[in-house]
C-alpha cells in the first residue's frame, strides 16, 4: 500500500483510489472507483504533530484508507440525496442572491443618482468622480463581506460531512461533473482551483 494507488473494501465493495499530495504532515486520496471527481485531504499542523509521525509512511496509508472510505459513503450519500440537494442549493442560491441585491441596492441608487447628475449638467465631470470614488470604495467593501452563496453552502456541506468533496459539489449540482464513475464526464485530476 506504499504506492499511490489504494484499494480497500468497504461493506462488500471494493473501492479503488489515488493517493496524492503525500508529505510529512498530509496526505489527500482521490476515489477513482466506484466513483469519481471526489477527493479528500487531511493534515495536521507541522508543529503540533506527534514525533515520528510521519504521513509519508504507515500511518499515511492508514489515514489515506479513512480518507477513502469517507469518499465512499460521500458518494453513496450522493447517490441517494442528489436531487434534494439541487431542490436546496437552488432555493439557498436564490435566496443569497435577494439578500445581496437587497443589500446592494442603496448604494446603486446613490450612484445612479450621481450619473443623472452629471448627465443633467448639476456637476462637472470631475466632481462626479470625486464623489463616485468613496461611493465605489463602499460597495466594493460590502461586496467582499457578503459571501459569495456557493462557498456558504461548500462550507455548509463541509462542515455537515467533514469532506473536502464539498469542494466539487456545487459543480456536481450543476451537472458540470459527474461522480458516477459509469459516466464520469471530467478527467479525475485535481483542480488547483477547486
Amino acid at each position: 500500500m506504499c504506492s499511490d494507488d489504494i484499494t480497500i473494501v468497504v461493506d462488500g465493495v471494493t473501492v479503488t483510489g489515488e493517493i496524492y499530495g503525500r508529505k510529512i504532515h498530509a496526505v489527500g486520496v482521490e476515489i477513482l472507483s466506484p466513483y469519481c471527481n471526489l477527493c479528500n485531504y487531511s493534515s495536521f499542523p507541522l508543529l503540533g504533530g506527534r514525533p515520528g509521525f510521519d504521513r509519508r509512511g504507515p500511518d499515511g496509508n492508514v489515514k489515506a484508507a479513512e480518507l477513502l472510505e469517507q469518499l465512499y459513503h460521500f458518494g453513496r450519500f450522493l447517490d441517494a440525496s442528489l436531487p434534494e440537494i439541487r431542490r436546496r442549493y437552488a432555493e439557498f442560491d436564490a435566496q443569497e442572491a435577494r439578500d445581496t441585491a437587497a443589500l446592494l441596492e442603496p448604494w446603486y441608487v446613490q450612484r445612479r443618482a450621481l450619473k443623472r447628475r452629471l448627465k443633467s449638467g448639476e456637476i462637472s465631470s470631475k466632481e462626479h468622480m470625486v464623489l463616485l470614488k468613496p461611493l465605489q470604495k463602499q460597495i466594493a467593501a460590502l461586496r467582499s463581506s457578503i459571501a459569495d452563496p456557493r462557498n456558504t453552502f461548500r462550507g455548509f456541506v463541509d462542515r455537515t460531512y467533514g469532506l473536502c468533496a464539498a469542494l466539487r459539489l456545487p459543480r456536481i449540482i450543476r451537472g458540470e461533473v459527474t461522480y458516477n464513475v459509469n459516466n464520469c464526464t471530467a478527467p479525475t485530476t485535481r483542480n488547483k482551483d477547486e
